[in-house]
């Protein structure tokens, strides 16, 4: 498998041969040890105690040099190879013991990266002339042009908002897309094509494109970008915006599946090497000095001669050719850039607000409410496009809540930190703000919030009653443009009445309401509508019911 994966690198990483070599040799070690290790390893599936026995035993041995900088080289080279296994199909393992493995790894080289340096907010006002002529020549303002012109009038697009298949080439060729860069294999959509995707999600975050059911048209913001005269005020603030959304969509990327701590490291490492450029010590851009003073700023993280350091390598390349960095003698942001570079810096490296461009996908989720007896649950394929809001309605139509109260989904238990995502009205709510991050829920995609197989979150119906739901990715499928956009496919147990006391109350009301001796008899059965001799049947669940209200919401 040593030249496949060699080849593998050369192709999709650009590393030349040599490095290759060393890549290859670097996780050959590594393997050797866990094979004398454990009879029962194989190349083609870790087990999360391979990668376990790895971190702790392996890269403390005697056999690996004592220093940080080398674990983490030998520890990133091993994510790309599970990576080169999943991205080849070559995985013969469990998918969770592949996603383990993969974050474990990358997150262990993550925990390497040293404090990222301040940005320095003291700064002279930038001559809005300067600056104007300096966003207007970044390559992101071109393409956006470019692609209002394309569209014209209109263009026809898909159920989910993405152009037509057939006018995907058309429009990449519009805005600049170079297909002798394109990997040789078969475009299925706009979203393969990074810089066709990250103009369209640019141009519909600054209101340029208005895309609806079946056509996208120029948007609200239109007239002023084609106009520039017209409102020159307003035409330097979208050309800000352009240029600052542009880095945070290409930097802020959270939905790369199984790879989202892998990517995670490089995003993370870009945007700290942009606020470095801000400051009074830039890293130098010689290719020598560029590597030391890498490894200085990031100890353990491989940006020597490994498929991590040369992705940040070919990323800085990269805004040096947009014009965001200025390579003469060291990355500096150039002056008229730096009030956009900082705005993107800081909702990278601060705000960490999920952005994420994403292939549309079909997702299968097990919704759970919590401590249920009998269990109620809901199994549901929803679009990975829709947004958190709209999987607020899909489970309030699945369990037949009423939508009277307050909800929010959180990444890990509520009220405990971390990230709340809830509507646009409760971001300053009281109860949401003793989160870490509070984010809008309709501006986070369910593929955005839950990227992969096995990935988790919370619904929380009701401060008062406390209804607890656990969402879970089951699966995820290729996109069916025929299919319905969430769909109710299976199903269990009678979701509890409103305001009925939390799980222990709505137990306790079925057994009065079943109970002719109980003192709330009578009160619990007028109160729950039951006509003479009719019981609540907790099993009862009525699946075509929620998939006609799932109806009426999505069509």
């Amino acid at each position: 498998m040593a030249p496949e994966f060699a080849a593998w690198l050369m192709e999709k990483a650009g590393c030349p041969a040599n490095q290759a070599e060393d890549f290859v040799a670097s996780v050959g070690h590594a393997i050797d040890a866990l094979s004398r290790a454990d009879s029962g390893f194989a190349t083609t599936a870790w087990r999360s105690r391979d990668v376990d026995h790895l971190l702790e035993r392996v890269l403390t041995s005697e056999l690996v040099e004592d220093d940080d900088e080398t674990r983490a080289h030998i520890a990133g080279d091993a994510a790309v190879f599970l990576q080169f296994l999943s991205a080849t199909n070559r995985w013969t393992g469990q998918d969770e013991d592949l996603g383990y493995g993969l974050s474990t790894l990358t997150s262990y080289i993550e925990s390497k990266l040293a404090s990222l340096p301040p940005v320095d907010v003291e700064e002279p006002p930038v001559d809005p002339e300067a600056e104007r002529a300096a966003l207007t020549v970044v390559p992101v303002v071109a393409r956006l042009d470019a692609l209002l012109g394309w569209i014209g009038e209109r263009r026809p697009v898909t159920a989910t908002g993405a152009l037509k298949r057939a006018l995907v080439m058309e429009a990449f060729d519009a805005v600049g897309g170079k297909r002798e860069d394109l990997a040789p294999r078969k475009v299925q959509s706009m979203w393969d094509l990074s810089v066709l995707a990250q103009t369209w999600v640019v141009a519909a975050m600054l209101d340029l494109i208005s895309i609806g059911k079946t056509v996208v048209k120029p948007g609200p913001a239109a007239p002023v970008w084609r106009d520039p005269d017209r409102n020159p005020g307003e035409y330097l603030t979208l050309c800000r915006d352009a240029v600052t959304q542009s880095l945070v969509v290409a930097l802020g990327r959270r939905g790369e599946g199984r790879l989202v701590a892998f990517h995670s490291v490089l995003d993370e490492a870009t945007a700290a090497v942009l606020s470095a450029g801000l400051g009074e010590h830039p890293l130098p851009s010689g290719p020598e000095e560029r590597l030391h003073a890498l490894s200085v700023l990031f100890p353990g993280m491989p940006v020597g001669p490994s498929l991590l350091g040369s992705m940040l390598v070919d990323r800085l390349d990269d805004l040096v050719a947009d014009g965001i960095l200025d390579d003469a003698d060291s990355y500096r942001v150039p002056t008229p850039l730096r009030p956009v570079v900082r705005a993107a810096v800081r909702i990278l490296l601060d705000d960490a607000t999920p952005v994420a461009i994403h292939p549309p996908a079909r997702c299968t989720l097990r919704i759970t409410l919590r401590d249920s007896e009998p269990a109620v649950w809901r199994r549901v394929v929803v679009d990975n496009s829709l947004s958190l809001l709209h999987l607020h309605f899909v489970i309030q139509s699945c369990f037949a809540w009423e939508d009277y109260h307050l909800h929010q989904f959180t990444e890990g238990e509520p009220f405990t930190g971390g990230c709340v995502y809830v509507p646009d009205d409760q971001l300053d709510d009281e109860l949401a703000n003793g989160q870490d991050e509070v984010v809008d829920e309709g501006m986070v995609t369910i593929g955005t919030a839950l990227p992969q197989l096995g990935a988790s979150l919370t619904y929380l119906y009701d401060y008062g009653d406390g209804w607890t739901h656990d969402i879970v990715v089951e699966s995820v499928a290729d996109f069916d443009a025929e299919a319905p956009r969430a769909a109710c496919v299976d199903g269990q147990g009678l979701a509890p009445a409103e305001d009925s006391g939390g799980t222990w109350g709505w137990t306790d009301m079925l057994a009065a309401a079943d109970d002719p001796a109980h003192d709330r008899h009578d009160e619990i059965r007028q109160w729950l509508g039951l006509r003479p001799g009719e019981r609540v049947d907790p099993e009862w669940f009525d699946r075509d019911d929620a998939n006609g209200q799932l109806r009426a919401l999505f069509g």
